[in-house]
């Protein structure tokens, strides 16, 4: 599937090298950015260089790390900086999954973007040992956990999905 139906390319989100490069009429299905658009300090700019390429009706799906309340709550009890938004000069950029990146997918696609939250167990701050293997039952549980309302909580990713209208 690699090289025919899937591309996989290593480049600037703000600046992707498509036009010329791989082919100008470029148009794309889906697009699943998993933990990496959070570490790009202008989060409007990379959703925008992607929609260029969009088919209309294509998927964007953006995984980040969510605003967990129940680990910022242990790393304040133990003391811990629990990090948000931060810049760390010239080297890390981090912006948890929040209210202002769906709001520019959405005017961004133009769609009504759905959001979800997961890995609620398999979250490595727990540093709980469990097989994952998707037959598992704590990785089934794992499944079912997001659709409660405490997996704002404990989740690990809050991810936002829309069709590009």
């Amino acid at each position: 599937m690699v090289g025919t139906q899937v591309i996989l390319v290593r480049a600037d989100a703000t600046s992707l090298p498509f036009k010329g490069a791989l082919n100008p009429k470029i148009e794309l299905d889906r697009v699943f950015t998993a933990q990496s658009f959070h570490h790009i300090p202008n989060f409007y700019i990379a959703c925008k260089e992607g929609y260029r390429f969009f088919k209309v009706s294509g998927l964007f799906v953006n995984y980040s790390f969510s605003i967990n309340s129940l680990i910022k709550f242990i790393y304040q009890c133990l003391g811990k900086d629990y990090q948000i938004n931060c810049l760390a000069k010239n080297r890390f950029h981090l912006a948890r999954a929040n209210n202002a990146q769906c709001r520019i997918i959405s005017e961004i696609f133009g769609g009504d973007v759905t959001g979800r939250y997961t890995e609620c167990l398999l979250h490595p701050d727990f540093k709980l040992t469990f097989s994952v293997h998707t037959s598992s039952w704590v990785s089934r549980l794992d499944v079912l956990l997001p659709q409660l309302v405490i997996s704002k909580l404990m989740s690990r990713q809050h991810s936002f999905e829309v069709n590009k209208l």
